[in-house]
């Protein structure tokens, strides 16, 4: 039975980021002295230091961390060649040092090259999976060539790196805006607001929206006025006045002022929030009056901040006031009810919170972001097909969203559906490849449909890391970076080379074990692989690929009796796992007295996966026994 079924090894996402390890070696009493020169100012002293370490250790890769800052102090002494050719050199000693890749690419679109720009923050966008500045880049240069359609995309897969940002908030809203206009992008700026309450350009640009419908001018004025009481000086505040005063005169707006302006650059620091008011009591009052003068979405955005500004003080009871108070005087604010709905999920008061959710849904039933929220708080109270048509219903309203998609893949995974929920996670992976979370969904569709295939995962300039960056790398992620590169390349000597050296750094590192016998099972050293992939097994008990890789190993060694708990114990964590039921199925059809046993499983494995390319012999072995 053995030769007519066919087995492999699957495998799951394995990454890791180039380090750098640590010690005393010669140079590193200038890198240090450089360090401090630099953390005090003095740039040329630094310069001079960062030089001499280099010097000193020729070759060596801890000289791309010297070179990154001389690059910065090139920059920021005006000497754009230098800076590049620093930048340069620290990306050939360090190929994945994100800070060598990210300046360059920055150099790159300052200086009218976006070809060249959009290739090197592709680069850093790897290298930094959680980092959002790159895809914002790249979005900017999308939008600039006039491709829209791109530009968003992009924008939603930083947005997923960063969902709190108001800065991508605000670069989608400004998107929208230019294409669709105001109405479009009021959405994303109230959201970039709720997350960032004093973020200048949110303000700015949620006047200009509102100053295009002559109803909405006082929220306007309102908007404008905020901006200019925390606006640095400069040509962006006074143009903001300009247009204040022709709101507050009645005057029509000119042609040229119809174009959104305090674009959120991707390398801005967002500002950080003003101090609170003296008590919440005042708040509240402040809000009350505001409505009671017409006001009411300032009112509301009132009461919002002093919500945002109690979670960040973790006092959940005043910010449940301040939520209700907004409700209380604006019960037809959908905003005002997403809050209060979002607030009571997080306090897993989902009855409740799931009322404040439909609500905020019948004013506004086309907002993604309260059907998200309702679906959530919906599949807590196990009402899936509530939950079910929200998120379908978000997914055809924002189709180059990919959080609508991602949750519904994980709510149909969640309630045990399995064919959609492999739908889902295939169509997700397919349509946003770049999204941290495909990774994840590739793992899903393998666990729910698990397929035969051995594929290691790929693994203004800024500032550079700090020293206590620096002395936080470890040697063992710097390996295993590199053993993945030569894995992928199928240069397995050099491959097993850098999993060794990482291991030695850190015996932690499952991945690198698993890795390990991903090629020791290739090249058929077949006790080799047992070794690693039961060293895998026993740092991540759970891992179900890791399991089943060793039973298969084991099995080819004959160690039947071995392979079978671990075949049991990754069918506890997966009961869907079909490679395991064929296994399974194998190893008990080989024994004497557990035919029975073999029968199930080959029955369940036929279930799971009628297609696959085993299950005719699995149908003669079951037509014969």
């Amino acid at each position: 039975m053995w030769r007519a079924l066919q087995m492999t090894l699957l495998t799951v996402a394995v990454a890791g980021g180039l380090v750098l390890g640590c010690g005393e070696r010669p140079g590193e009493r200038e890198f240090q002295n450089a360090l401090r020169q630099f953390e005090r100012g003095n740039l040329v002293r630094a310069k001079d230091l960062f030089e001499k370490s280099i010097n000193k250790r020729p070759g060596h890769e801890t000289n791309a961390f010297a070179h990154q800052y001389i690059g910065y102090i090139a920059w920021q002494l005006e000497d754009a060649t230098a800076a590049v050719a620093h930048f340069e050199n620290a990306r050939r000693l360090h190929p994945h040092l994100y800070e060598a890749v990210y300046s360059l690419a920055v150099i790159a679109y300052r200086e009218g090259d976006p070809t060249r720009a959009r290739s090197l923050f592709g680069e850093a966008a790897q290298l930094r999976p959680n980092e959002p500045r790159p895809l914002e880049y790249i979005a900017r240069i999308h939008a600039e060539a006039g491709n829209r359609r791109e530009a968003r995309r992009t924008l939603f897969e930083a947005l997923s790196r960063a969902p709190q940002s108001a800065r991508i908030l605000t670069s989608l809203a400004l998107l929208e805006f230019e294409e669709l206009g105001p109405a479009a992008a009021v959405s994303y700026l109230m959201q970039a607001l709720e997350n960032n309450p004093n973020y200048l350009p949110a303000l700015y640009n949620l006047g200009r929206a509102y100053a295009h419908w002559p109803e909405e001018r006082a929220h306007a004025v309102e908007y404008f006025n905020e901006y200019l009481a925390q606006a640095p000086p400069g040509p962006q505040r006074d143009r903001a006045q300009r247009l204040l005063l022709r709101l507050e005169a009645g005057e029509p707006l000119d042609d040229e002022d119809d174009i959104a302006e305090a674009h959120a650059e991707p390398d801005e620091r967002e500002p950080p929030d003003a101090p609170p008011p003296r008590t919440l009591d005042d708040v509240l009052r402040n809000a009350r009056e505001l409505a009671e003068a017409g006001q009411l979405e300032q009112a509301i955005s009132v009461c919002l901040r002093a919500a945002i500004q109690a979670n960040q003080r973790q006092r959940p009871d005043q910010e449940e006031r301040a939520l209700r108070a907004a409700v209380e005087l604006a019960p037809e604010s959908a905003r005002a009810q997403l809050a209060l709905g979002r607030h009571l999920a997080a306090r897993d008061q989902h009855r409740e919170a799931l009322a404040s959710l439909q609500r905020a849904n019948a004013l506004e039933p086309e907002w993604s972001h309260v059907l998200i929220a309702l679906a959530d708080s919906a599949a807590e109270l196990d009402d899936y097909d509530v939950a079910l048509d929200a998120l379908n219903r978000a997914v055809d309203l924002v189709p180059n969203d990919p959080n609508p998609l991602w949750s519904l893949a994980e709510l149909y995974d969640e309630a045990g559906v399995r064919r959609p929920a492999i739908d889902a996670y295939r169509r997700f992976r397919e349509q946003f490849a770049g999204d941290p979370r495909a990774a994840r969904a590739a793992e899903r569709m393998e666990a729910l449909q698990p397929v035969a295939e051995v594929r290691p995962d790929e693994p203004t300039p800024r500032p550079p890391p700090t020293r206590e960056a620096i002395r936080n790398v470890q040697a063992a992620r710097e390996a295993f970076d590199r053993g993945v590169s030569y894995q992928q390349r199928r240069d397995w000597d050099s491959a097993i080379y850098f999993y060794q050296r990482a291991v030695e750094n850190d015996p932690t590192l499952e991945r690198a074990h698993y890795n390990m016998g991903l090629i020791q099972y290739e090249r058929r050293n077949l006790r080799e692989a047992r070794e690693a992939f039961g060293r895998s097994v026993d740092l991540e008990p759970n891992k179900v690929a890791a399991r089943y890789n060793l039973a298969l190993v084991l099995y080819e060694l004959d160690e039947t009796d071995a392979a079978r708990p671990h075949l049991d114990a990754a069918l506890r964590e997966d009961p869907n796992f079909a490679a395991a039921h064929l296994l399974l199925g194998a190893i008990y059809a080989d024994e004497q007295g557990t035919r029975d046993r073999a029968r199930r499983h080959y029955e369940r494995f036929l279930a799971l996966q009628p297609n696959d390319p085993n299950a005719p012999a699995v149908r003669e072995w079951l037509a014969q026994n």
